[in-house]
């Protein structure tokens, strides 16, 4: 959920942004989908990273010296 405030401040950055106002509900909506964009895309960084650092842990547990 987006606070008033940050409503207002998304409708500053969109118009200074692409010269445009947009009501308080439209910021709303796209605010709502643009934090649901960045939790979706942080929480695939993390696993493809925690797949990441799973494989090297591996590689170290089955060849300590890395060779």
């Amino acid at each position: 959920m987006l606070s008033a405030e940050q409503v207002k401040q998304f409708q500053g950055l969109y118009e200074r942004r692409f010269g445009q106002q947009i009501s308080e509900q439209q910021a709303y909506d796209m605010g709502m989908k643009l934090v649901t964009l960045v939790k979706l895309t942080c929480t695939a960084q993390g696993k493809a990273q925690k797949k990441r650092n799973e494989g090297d842990n591996h590689d170290k547990e089955t060849n300590p010296d890395g060779l």
